[in-house]
């Protein structure tokens, strides 16, 4: 279930894209009236982009991103081309790829009016559970059970923060329970790893496992790392280039 926008957000919203257009920045009042009706297309388009990425907590260092490497994107537009309730996809690779970015662009295209959906970090959902992206707590795993597309991000980075064997056994009791539930209910679920197939069933075992057996699975094996360029491109401008 995505998540509810309170007006004071959309607010801030429109005043974000509507900054530098000359025909709509005087539009946005500040005061929770709501005139995206009067934006004109392109502000209109800014506007909802942001406001779908927002309920599906995305987060916002993804908008505007696209996967260079083509055999990939191929395999995600046949993925999309033949969705249907319950094709999970597990996408992997080392980290840099674009394995959160490509989830993301699924994602966004495959909710909408008639299908919504959520991306947790397996971090974020394991140790906190609570929601970080809003002022208050919501049940998670309530959440993650029912929408109908369910984005979880870089599983094995939970790990880091376990501190005993038996929190790891609580780890992979509640994920094997809520993969094999969505499994079972026909409810689409999209991973991304570091680990590979070795890794994956050290740390999670033959239930976890079991069910990622039955996923989809895209292998991000390209050379462009994206960190390494945002890096790249950040010290150029330390050094008085011109970032591309």
């Amino acid at each position: 279930m995505a998540k509810e926008i309170g007006e004071e957000y959309i607010v801030k919203i429109q005043k974000e894209v509507t900054d530098k257009c000359e025909r709509c920045k005087d539009m946005c009042v500040g005061d929770g009236i709501v005139v995206i009706d009067y934006f004109c297309p392109i502000c209109k388009a800014k506007f909802w982009e942001l406001y779908k990425i927002a309920r599906l907590r995305i987060p916002v260092g993804f908008i505007g991103k696209t996967i260079e490497d083509k055999s990939v994107m191929q395999r995600a537009n046949n993925y999309i081309a033949n969705f249907s309730p319950g094709f999970n996809l597990l996408i992997k690779g080392r980290s840099g790829l674009g394995k959160t970015l490509l989830a993301t662009l699924i994602l966004r295209q495959l909710t909408g009016e008639y299908r919504n959906g959520d991306f947790f970090a397996v971090a974020n959902y394991i140790n906190y559970r609570q929601n970080l992206y809003d002022d208050g707590v919501e049940d998670l795993e309530e959440i993650a059970s029912n929408t109908d597309l369910l984005v979880l991000d870089d599983l094995g980075s939970e790990h880091g923060a376990l501190d005993s064997e038996g929190q790891a056994a609580y780890v992979m009791s509640r994920l094997s329970l809520l993969l094999k539930s969505r499994f079972d209910n026909k409810k689409t679920t999209i991973i991304t790893t570091n680990l590979d197939a070795i890794n994956l069933k050290r740390r999670y075992g033959d239930a976890v496992c079991s069910v990622l057996a039955s996923y989809a699975v895209i292998n991000m094996t390209g050379e462009i790392n994206y960190r390494e360029r945002v890096a790249k491109d950040l010290n150029s401008k330390l050094e008085g280039g011109v970032s591309k």
